[in-house]
This record gives structure tokens, sequence and C-alpha cells, in this order.
């Protein structure tokens, strides 16, 4: 007999194995499957404005960060204000769920967003010299 699991319980095995695609839309799924069955080093998506390439974007980066311990995901903007402005709404919405124990901390001097498991979501824009605030180094979602 299987024991029944409410929806909360759901949602945090969910986060613990690192699968956020229960958040993602129909044409986000089909993106985000065809970014990873991709091998090449680089993947282009030419989509409409509004369809949510920032949030699939930013939960294919926390996937990555929950599943890999000490992973290092590099985001980049094409302004830096674009960071604050725009991203950190989208991860308040990504994480309202995210039990406490996964929650990443967000630290605004770096902007970053350092996991408990020891990974890190770094953050530039790519103007006004910033993007050699996360240069170097490697990388766990390219």
């Amino acid at each position: 007999m299987s024991k029944e699991v409410t929806r909360e319980q759901a949602i945090e095995q969910l986060w613990e194995a690192g699968v956020l695609d229960w958040k993602l839309t129909g044409p986000q799924k089909i993106i985000k499957q065809g970014i990873l069955e991709d091998k090449s080093k680089i993947s282009v998506v030419m989509c409409a404005r509004r369809l949510g390439k920032s949030f699939l974007a930013l939960t294919m980066a926390i996937e990555t960060c929950l599943k890999n311990p000490d992973s290092i995901v590099k985001y980049v903007f094409p302004k830096q204000k674009s960071a604050k402005k725009n991203i950190l709404p989208i991860m308040k919405t990504i994480l309202e769920d995210c039990p406490k124990h996964l929650r990443p901390v967000f630290m605004a001097a770096d902007l970053l967003y350092k996991f408990p498991n020891g990974s890190e979501l770094q953050m530039a824009g790519s103007d006004n010299g910033n993007i050699e605030n996360i240069r170097g180094g490697n990388s766990s979602l390219n």
C-alpha cells in the first residue's frame, strides 16, 4: 500500500532532488529538453519576448547548484542593473517554496547566491567591465 504524500511534501522532495521542471510552462520544457539534448558547447534559443527565458535559465542554474555540491554557475546580463532589477524578482518567485535548508542566501555585494551545499550562482553585467568580476575559474553549467 502506498503512503499518500501531501503537496508540500512532494514539493520538498522535488527540491531535494533538484528537479524544478514542474515550475516550467510547456514551451519552457520543450526548450529545456532541446538544450539538454544539444551536444554543442553553445545553445542558441530564438523565441518570442515574455516566454520566460530568464525564468527557464535561472531554474536550470538552480537545479545545477542543487544537484552538484560546490558547483559554480555563471549568469551574465547585458547590463549590471539588469541583475538587480529583473533577476532578483524572478529568483524570489522561483525560491518562494524552496525549503529553508536548501534555500540559497543572496550576497548583494558580490551579486551571487550561495547555496548551503557550497554551490554558487554568480551574476554580472557585461557592461562597464563588470564581466571581469566572474571571468576565469570553473563553471558547472555552460
